[in-house]
């Protein structure tokens, strides 16, 4: 009949609009992932730099205050090309949610801790409040990298938009009906300007500010809340606000979350103390990237080969006996997956111990750190990285490659 074919035909064109939404948000999800790692590979030489300079003595008051404001700067692009690319992959609907255990209250104290140094260099106070006395026995499951994200978010803006006073992480988690669930409340509320009611209802939209005016003196992209408030909803949750203009802002979340058994602590060997017995094989294409490296494992007291590219890494490794691997995972002609996979067979056939591999990469994203240790690499580690990042992983896997050889 006539309607039959008009609902068909309808039916065809909706199917139609879906399939080139979706195709249009992968594409842009993969621009902005490839974008991503252009602007991170030279982020890194940029911030390790500003590191190296900045442990250099002595420096001028002047000097400390470029490299400050240098290594600040390119945090605050580090975070916008993370809001990005998060919002993105939210959009595309391609990320997973990693349920693991988690104690809610080392979580939140971890998020308070974290953003305590911005809070307290603007006079303000930052404390977490439990409302319950078995929060910390307790463990649930959850992702714990979203459900962090969503806190660090929400206390970013409160300390971004309070002058004065201070911030407040409360959370409390209550016994459901079923007694296999609980239901998470983290209330994030602080003293800042607060927000008009006419503009709560904007907030949560994308690239969206209170006011036009307020890009300036605050920056940021926008997304914030947009990337909690869909962050919150994957995970069957919500985030509601409450606010009075000049008094301040209360942000909740609230989610229910199955409880979990605590996890197994695994045995974590102590690192050696001998540090100048480490010889590392550095694996990057992009030279001023190695310089970056190889100067910070100088500074480590570690030796170092560099190899420019995968077929050259493949070769020094053959030809030498390294304690560690830092290996960039794209590479021409051969990528550092196909590069680890053709070691961990060299090893095999030739009866060699293990050696530990590290994958550094500028890709940011989950799957990567699951593409590396899924290749057979033991640690992995994103770009750009602080020495500190660098210096734990490699005595991490070192010690666990001793005491296991």
């Amino acid at each position: 009949s006539e309607v039959e074919r008009k609902v068909a035909e309808r039916t065809f064109e909706l199917n139609e609009a879906r399939i080139k939404a979706d195709d249009a948000n992968r594409a842009k999800t993969e621009f902005l992932t490839n974008m991503s790692h252009e602007i991170r590979t030279p982020m890194n030489v940029v911030m390790g730099l500003a590191e190296i300079l900045s442990a250099s003595q002595p420096l001028t008051p002047k000097q400390e205050k470029y490299l400050s404001t240098l290594r600040s700067s390119a945090s605050s692009m580090l975070d916008l090309i993370n809001d990005l690319l998060n919002m993105a992959k939210i959009e595309a609907r391609s990320f997973e949610l990693n349920q693991a255990p988690f104690n809610l209250q080392t979580l939140a104290a971890e998020a308070v801790a974290q953003m305590s140094v911005q809070a307290r260099a603007k006079g303000l106070t930052c404390d977490l409040i439990c409302a319950d006395t078995d929060t910390e026995s307790q463990y649930l499951l959850g992702d714990t990298t979203r459900i962090r994200q969503i806190l660090v978010n929400l206390l970013s803006n409160a300390v971004k938009f309070t002058d004065r006073g201070g911030v407040k992480v409360h959370i409390s988690s209550i016994a459901g009906s079923n007694p296999a669930q609980r239901h998470v409340t983290i209330k994030v509320t602080d003293t800042g300007i607060g927000i008009p009611a006419d503009k709560l209802d904007v907030i949560f939209e994308k690239f969206t500010q209170v006011d036009a005016s307020m890009d300036r003196k605050y920056g940021g992209t926008g997304l914030g809340l947009a990337i909690a408030k869909n962050l919150a909803e994957s995970m069957g949750g919500a985030i509601t606000v409450a606010s009075e203009v000049n008094l301040g802002t209360a942000f909740t979340l609230t989610v229910t979350l199955a409880t979990a058994a605590a996890p197994a602590l695994p045995a974590v060997p102590q690192p050696s103390t001998n540090s100048q017995s480490v010889h590392v094989l550095l694996v990057e294409d992009y030279e001023p990237n190695i310089l970056v490296a190889s100067t910070l494992l100088e500074d480590f007291g570690y030796t170092y080969a560099a190899a420019r590219n995968g077929r050259e890494a493949l070769e020094i490794f053959k030809s030498g006996r390294f304690d560690v691997i830092l290996m960039d995972i794209q590479m021409p002609e051969m990528d550092g997956l196909q590069v680890t996979g053709l070691i961990r067979t060299y090893e095999t056939e030739n009866s060699l111990p293990r050696t530990p591999i590290i994958g550094a990469t500028a890709h940011a994203l989950r799957e990567d750190e699951s593409r590396c240790l899924a290749a057979g690499m033991d640690e992995y580690l994103s770009k750009p990285y602080f020495a500190n990042d660098l210096l734990e992983k490699i005595r991490r896997v070192t010690a666990h490659s001793r005491a296991n050889n």
